[in-house]
């Protein structure tokens, strides 16, 4: 799976076709196939530029991973310029990480390394070099090689744990008129590959004389494992990417937002919950059936994840559209919380006990039509707002009753306000109820989607859908309704209900299977049959 977000290895370079730019590019590509991002390279000296890099990435958002030394004036100010400078430009957001040379990790590798040389020489008789860039354009320039000098003379106990620089002071030369035993081990802390490490520093070292021992550990840029580390230090960055989650804003939306914020968070995940006011909630007066968008609650949503406004969308999966969407599909299917429906009463009353006439608000056709066929005699209408307000509807009398999801009831803490849980077997949920589901670009297939993806949800769920979307595409003009749950075997158990647009027919079926896509379909089919075939007779 591709990691979100671009990865730019960012280096001085030496010119197009050096052996060093060939090295950094050979490295990326390891990277790349080892944890699956996408990474690119830029350079001072070569091809592409830092600004040309940035503007080739894909999406939005990109990662610097400044492949040098030292936070000096290379890094801190020129990189995060021209990185900065060519983002604005394009459109992009950056963050850059501490240069490799800083990392801890990269640290431990060199300690093992100078220990490494440590044959035929006691600890104490030895002295550790270790040689920087250096440049007098800052002051923070050399901090991490002092840093990392200090660390192998406190872990190592060697006799002295210099540092030396090519481009500032101390020198070599200067460094190593204060060396006072005959085995040194020098440390080239560079990136290597370049005109540095392969002519300046071999000729320089002459100054520590010819009547020492010297041995040199490979440069930093030369290490085992590097490219195993850098990786690792990059899902680690990308895993702590602040995530904008997108949700509409009313109630129990937003309660289901933070759930699934929660869920993310404990797979490693950072989230910032961001509300948008979609086009259902903007209108909430005119019947669904009369807004202008095919999906009035997810469509805004939908966009803003294809427009990369947004990382991520979670939904209730019910008013997805059945139409499956590659720009944005779901990608998790986390919980599922009760599938059915709901009565709500200002009376209490159940549903056989309530009043003939009485006027019970239903959101939608299914809801309509099964209610007048277990009780004709009741008044189905339309309604509109959210969960609470619909109860709120209620309470004041504007309809007696209504039927809601028993899912939104309980997540919103209102199963008081429940008069009765209507029986699966009278009353069949929309494809998909009570499921939460996360949304997203399809190229953004995060490391963590497995963590927080329930499977036996997922199978269920497609169940569902398939069985929907292939009513739908049949028979546009008939409504469905479907239930499926997984058992101990793993088997797809579907209950899957088409009804008549009059309401005149209702015909229920059931079916098994492994395949939740195969059993959904076929028990479409074969109700759709059962359907032309009594209208057939009646004509």
């Amino acid at each position: 799976m591709r990691l979100q977000h671009h990865v730019i290895l960012a280096a001085h370079g030496a010119g197009d076709g050096s052996n060093a730019n060939l090295r950094i590019a050979a490295l990326a590509s390891e990277i790349r196939d080892q944890i699956g991002c996408s990474i690119s390279v830029g350079f001072n000296l070569g091809s592409p530029t830092f600004a040309d890099a940035i503007a080739a990435a894909p999406g939005r958002d990109v990662i610097i991973a400044p492949l040098m030394t030292e936070n000096g004036h290379f890094a801190a100010r020129v990189l995060r310029e021209r990185c900065d400078a060519a983002a604005a430009a394009h459109g992009k957001t950056v963050r850059h990480l501490e240069p490799v040379g800083a990392w801890d990790e990269m640290h431990d590798l060199l300690v093992d390394a100078v220990s490494s040389t440590f044959v035929g020489a006691r600890d104490q008789d030895r002295s550790v070099l270790v040689v920087g860039h250096g440049t007098d354009r800052s002051r923070r320039s050399g901090e991490v090689a002092m840093r990392f000098a200090e660390r192998v003379r406190d872990e190592l106990g060697v006799r002295s744990s210099r540092v030396a620089f090519l481009d500032q002071s101390p020198s070599i030369e200067e460094a190593a008129a204060g060396i006072d035993c005959d085995s040194v081990t020098v440390v080239p802390f560079l990136l290597g590959g370049g005109g540095h490490s392969l002519n300046d520093l071999p000729r320089r070292l002459g100054a520590l004389g010819a009547g020492r021992i010297v041995s040199t550990t490979p440069a930093l840029g030369e290490l085992p494992r590097l490219a195993e580390i850098i990786g690792a230090r990059i899902r680690y960055e990308i895993s702590r990417s602040e995530i904008r989650l997108g949700t509409r804003s009313s109630r129990l939306a937003l309660v289901q937002a933070d759930r699934t914020r929660a869920t993310l968070e404990q797979a490693g995940v950072a989230v910032r919950v961001v509300p948008l006011k979609t086009h259902g909630d903007q209108h909430v007066t005119t019947p669904v059936s009369e807004l202008s968008q095919s999906a009035p609650f997810t469509d805004d949503l939908t966009q803003a994840i294809v427009d990369e406004e947004l990382d991520l969308a979670t939904h209730s999966l019910k008013d997805l559209p059945l139409a499956r969407d590659s720009a944005a599909p779901v990608l998790a299917y986390l919980e599922r919380s009760a599938p059915g429906e709901a009565l709500v009463t200002r009376s209490g009353s159940r549903l056989s006990e309530l009043p003939s006439g009485a006027r019970i608000g239903a959101s939608c056709e299914r809801r309509a039509l099964q209610l007048r066929s277990i009780r004709a005699d009741l008044v189905a209408l339309p309604m509109r707002g959210d969960v609470l307000s619909r109860i709120e509807q209620v309470e004041r009398g504007d309809y007696e009753g209504a039927i809601l999801a028993e899912a939104g009831l309980l997540r919103l803490g209102r199963e008081d306000a429940i008069a009765e849980r209507l029986s699966l077997r009278f009353f069949m949920p929309a494809a998909g109820q009570g499921v939460i589901a996360l949304q997203g670009r399809p190229g953004d297939a995060h490391h963590w989607i497995e963590v927080v993806d329930d499977l036996n949800v997922r199978r269920a769920a497609i169940s569902e859908l398939t069985f929907a979307r292939e009513v739908e595409r049949l028979r546009p003009d008939v409504v469905a309704a479907a239930y499926a749950r997984i058992d101990s075997e793993g088997m797809v158990l579907l209950r899957g209900r088409v009804i008549s647009a009059s309401g005149d027919r209702l015909l229920d079926a059931s079916s098994s299977g492994r395949s939740p896509s195969a059993t959904g379909g076929a028990l479409a089919r074969h109700l759709l049959s059962l359907l032309a075939a009594a209208e057939g007779a009646t004509t």
